[in-house]
């Protein structure tokens, strides 16, 4: 049986917990909110809790790739 996009994205989040400070996953990570996954797209949505946060976010963490490379 395949995992849940809201499993596969709690399981990302404790990927996410072992590579970053409990500091950085706790300010930038945790607060963020699975919000629903579309197949035909292969899309995530996610809530974060203020464009600050999506901001700091897309700087320092949206090159990185599933497998830790920029």
């Amino acid at each position: 049986m395949l995992a849940s996009p809201k499993a596969l994205w709690d399981n990302s989040l404790l990927l996410i917990k072992d590579n970053v400070s409990e500091q950085q996953y706790n300010t930038w990570f945790k607060p963020i909110v699975f919000e629903s996954y579309k197949p035909s797209t292969k899309t995530l949505l996610v809530q974060v809790p203020s464009p600050l946060v999506y901001e700091y976010l897309e700087q320092n963490y949206a090159p990185v790739r599933g497998d830790g490379s920029v």
